[in-house]
């Protein structure tokens, strides 16, 4: 039975009709849901030589995706986008009913935001579950690739059991996604693992061969049941987070002592057992993954009747370290900020994308508003989207123009093109020849040769030594 089970499937993938009149085969692989990792899985999966439909029931995005233009930035995926419509391995549709009757694997990809509880909200995929439900025409293998909370598998089985109309099987699979915003093509291509959670090794089998030529060591597909495929992403990313706010907490402390944190986390993360990534000290964790994976494991702890401690104090650390920014700033600037020009380098959350979700900038931002400074933003991606979130700043169309006249500078992103910052030529348009770099990446001996005031988080040596 399994093997003709098989056979099927396999004559399925071979077989599939298209939507059109035109004769071409229709995309085996059906993503619901264009946001980032929809769309990043769709373009890559296409890259990989998989015909691939992206569904989504919105069709204004749906046209401009057509169309080859991405509603987000993310290194070269417009160019990969493009590159999959002129080969017709990927195709993009609003209609989501004959996506899902055409296509025999299907992802869910679509958004799951926070609660005002912490939980993440599993509407949309509620929703997509209904539909796949009306719709299952033949044998589908289901994969949930948004971040839902633990047991959601069976919350989406259950719906479709109770909602579909006809007795076709199908299996549902968890496959959390791992990619970085700024590295997400490389990442899908060469992830360090691939986390598949099935009830069987045929269908485990079939999910993987859609990876058969991403660069993975074979001992990195890790084949395991839906419950620990969908804790993974949270204590994955909850633990990256806790090495975040540890070493923010850790260089609040360093820096009382005028120890360089930096040298003391370079050491640290020597110790194969911990590692260096993630040990940075800045100005707190943001975008769409840590801060919502962190609350939504609190909250699912505590609805376990575990007291999250620790969890808890995760984001209690990466919340304070925004205001430490402000008040160091503060400090610098003499503890009065009022109507001081203020340049903020980077509003997104990191750089190479312009991602502004629960990004240090927003909170930072707001604070110094609040005590009266006058900002002037600039980030290569990311204006835009920040203006939506806060209209009532000067925002600049060049790194230079945010500067002139500055009586303060602030580093909040690490983009390429400040670490890169021509002190010799800035010096004599400031106001003020301050810099706090959240980040760390300007030579701090140059700053002061230029006679520069430079404080950085996690060497706030550098300061008490330039006095």
């Amino acid at each position: 039975m399994k093997t003709n089970l098989l056979i099927f499937i396999f004559f399925s993938i071979m077989n599939l009709q298209t939507m059109s009149n035109t004769p071409k085969p229709f995309p085996n692989v059906t993503i619901i849901g264009s946001g980032y990792v929809g769309l990043v899985a769709a373009c890559c999966l296409a890259k990989l030589k998989k015909q691939v439909c992206c569904a989504d029931i919105d069709k204004d995005k749906i046209d401009k995706l057509k169309n080859k233009i991405c509603p987000f930035y993310e290194p070269g995926l417009e160019e990969l986008l493009g590159n999959a419509i002129d080969e017709k391995s990927i195709e993009f549709t609003s209609n989501i009913e004959i996506a899902i009757e055409e296509a025999s694997i299907i992802f869910i990809a679509v958004n799951t935001p926070t609660l005002e509880n912490g939980d993440a909200d599993i509407t949309a995929v509620k929703a997509v579950a209904k539909t796949i439900a009306k719709h299952l025409n033949t044998y589908k293998i289901i994969c949930l690739k948004s971040t839902v909370p633990i047991g959601t598998h069976k919350i989406v089985e259950e719906i479709i059991n109770k909602e579909k109309i006809s007795d076709v099987t199908f299996d549902i699979v968890s496959i959390p996604e791992f990619l970085r915003e700024g590295s997400a093509i490389y990442d899908f291509i060469n992830p360090n693992r691939i986390v598949i959670g099935a009830k069987s090794k045929e269908v485990f089998d079939t999910v993987k061969s859609l990876f058969d030529n991403v660069n993975v060591k074979s001992e990195n597909i890790i084949f395991t049941n839906n419950l620990v495929a969908e804790t993974i992403k949270y204590v994955a990313n909850s633990f990256l987070a806790l090495k975040v706010s540890f070493a923010n907490e850790i260089s609040n402390f360093c820096d009382e002592l005028g120890i360089d944190t930096i040298a003391v986390m370079y050491a640290v993360g020597k110790d194969e057992r911990i590692g260096s990534q993630f040990l940075n000290p800045g100005p707190g964790f943001g975008g769409s993954c840590f801060p919502k994976d962190v609350k939504a494991l609190k909250k699912m702890m505590e609805d376990a009747g575990v007291d999250p401690k620790l969890i808890s104090n995760i984001l209690s650390v990466n919340e304070a370290q925004k205001h430490i920014v402000v008040k160091r700033l503060c400090t610098l600037i003499g503890n009065d900020i009022k109507n001081k020009n203020i340049a903020v380098l980077g509003l997104a959350f990191k750089a190479n994308t312009d991602d502004i979700r629960e990004a240090p900038a927003l909170t930072i931002i707001k604070e110094l508003k609040s005590l009266g400074a006058n900002i002037r933003a600039y980030d290569p991606k990311a204006n835009s989207n920040m203006k939506r979130e806060i209209p009532d700043i000067t925002y600049c169309d060049s790194l230079n123009t945010a500067i002139e006249k500055a009586d303060a500078i602030l580093v909040l992103t690490e983009w390429q093109e400040f670490k890169n910052l021509d002190l010799s030529a800035i010096k004599n348009s400031v106001n003020q020849k301050i810099i706090l770099d959240t980040r760390n990446i300007i030579n701090s001996v140059r700053a002061i040769e230029h006679g520069f005031i430079y404080d950085a988080i996690g060497k706030n040596f550098l300061l008490r030594n330039s006095k």
